[in-house]
């Protein structure tokens, strides 16, 4: 049996589930560990499904609307965590939610319409910068579980608030040009 796109899509926001509760509920490294790996998977599966559809032409309406969705849910899922977790402030993730929030309800209404909007090379770029400041803040996590030095972390932190500054940036500009293109 073949695995379509859409398949793998919805693999990826069951993945999200996994990651999230292991990530708020994990005691022990290897617990980190295992919720990292099921993070490279759920990218993985957000590359292979875009893949799959392009080369075995398998690009379908619900491709276009679940699977923008699905890497909002993994994207937010994931900041939201870290924030609970204190790697880092609710105010990093704030314009990141609105801009989600702002699109999704725009193309929802498009696609009452009739009018489906793909996800645009912005919106992929600024997906890639916040699953990178996600990874980021993997590393963060355990770092501090593996009791690393104080300056390991301030590094890895520093890290983690570089691809946020870049994810929102990046965020805020996709935002800007996808509302320039689909004005309501």
């Amino acid at each position: 049996m073949m695995i379509t796109p859409n398949r793998l899509t919805v693999l990826r926001v069951i993945i999200t589930v996994g990651i999230c509760a292991i990530l708020l509920t994990a005691t022990k490294i290897p617990e980190l560990v295992f919720a990292f790996l099921l993070f490279v998977l759920a990218c993985l599966t957000d590359w292979w499904d875009g893949e799959l559809a392009r080369k075995k032409n398998m690009i379908s309406n619900f491709g276009k609307i679940a699977d923008p969705v699905a890497d909002k849910i993994l994207v937010l899922s994931l900041l939201f965590s870290f924030v609970y977790l204190e790697i880092y402030s609710i105010w990093w993730v704030i314009p990141i939610l609105i801009r989600e929030v702002v699109v999704t309800w725009i193309r929802t209404q498009k696609i009452l319409q009739g009018k489906i909007i793909a996800a645009e090379f912005s919106g992929k770029i600024k997906t890639v910068v916040q699953l990178l400041a996600a990874g980021a803040a993997f590393l963060v996590l355990l770092a501090i579980r593996a009791n690393q030095s104080f300056d390991v972390i301030k590094t890895l932190r520093m890290v983690v608030y570089a691809f946020l500054l870049c994810a929102n940036a990046l965020t805020l500009f996709s935002g800007y040009l996808f509302l320039k293109r689909n004005p309501n």
